[in-house]
């Protein structure tokens, strides 16, 4: 089971000490599903990872990490317009909201694209669990976006063809099915994994139904 334990962080931002969780133990009974997203039984890790400031509002994966002092008022500005927008209570907010913020804090920060895509990512995936369909449908496209530019530094091709069946697997979720065939057909089939291999053989009749319900490797490879 997902065990947790609290204790005080001073946020970085604004000096507030927070009460945030810090995760102990996890699981993966749940299985792993095609966007490479682990599902676990009882409570989901990925609503620990992140934590936001109770005063300010700043969010972070580690409210007390210090932030570099030359994107301290673009952070301050970032997180301001966030909630002047959504009009949330800073010691309530939705995980996925929470995701959301994450991302444009580490844009502003300009952390590796990558990183920003995986807390769209992580968004979206709360969105679903929170039955928000619409929201984790643009959370999806904006990860894509930026994996797309990315994807094209990848110098291992193993690597790449990963990252390329992930890429597809975002984009069918989201219902942009026909850049989901287009990217899975550019992956270097003999680059990737054999059990993503014979996952992206049966992926591709889902696509092509134009269904964009979960998928778990259990019961493509069961």
């Amino acid at each position: 089971m997902t065990t947790i334990q609290q204790k005080d962080c001073q946020c970085s931002l604004c000096g507030t000490v927070n009460q945030c969780g810090v995760l102990t133990s996890t699981n993966n009974f749940g299985g792993l599903d095609t966007e490479f997203r682990t599902h676990a039984v009882g409570l989901d890790p990925l609503t620990v990872y992140v934590a936001t400031c109770s005063r300010c509002g700043y969010t972070a994966y580690d409210l007390a990490k210090a932030l570099p002092p030359i994107v301290v008022p673009k952070v301050k500005e970032t997180v301001a317009k966030f909630f002047a927008s959504e009009k949330l209570d800073r010691a309530d907010v939705p995980t996925y909201k929470q995701y959301e913020l994450l991302a444009c804090i580490l844009k502003v920060k300009r952390n590796a694209p990558e990183d920003v895509a995986e807390a769209f990512l992580r968004a979206a995936w709360m969105a679903d669990d929170d039955d928000q369909k619409l929201m984790a449908r643009y959370y999806r496209k904006k990860a894509a976006e930026l994996l797309e530019e990315q994807l094209p530094t990848e110098q291992d091709e193993s690597t790449q063809a990963e990252q390329q069946f992930r890429l597809s697997e975002i984009y069918r979720r989201c219902g942009e099915f026909a850049s989901a065939i287009s990217t899975q057909e550019k992956i270097v089939k003999d680059r990737l994994h054999p059990d993503l291999q014979r996952a992206m053989i049966k992926l591709r009749a889902v696509l092509e139904k134009k269904d964009d319900k979960i998928m778990k490797f259990a019961d493509l490879l069961g």
